[in-house]
């Protein structure tokens, strides 16, 4: 195939319009991650501790010859 068929248009997203301004913005953003919606809705997690995590990968890894 040439190179001029994997030609992709400059303009292909439309100019963002609004009053958005970057003064607008927190000075620092805040991210805030909860499973509390999921517990509360009967979600239960495979793992309960971090620690569980790193034991069953090194368990996998030693299995399968990486470690």
């Amino acid at each position: 195939e040439s190179a001029g068929a994997c030609q992709v248009p400059l303009r292909t997203i439309p100019a963002v319009q609004g009053p958005y301004r970057v003064s607008d913005l927190p000075e620092k953003p805040k991210l805030m991650l909860s499973s509390e919606k999921l517990i509360k809705a009967g979600f239960e997690f495979k793992y309960k501790q971090l620690e569980d995590i790193y034991d069953e990968t090194v368990q996998f890894a030693e299995a399968v010859g990486l470690l």
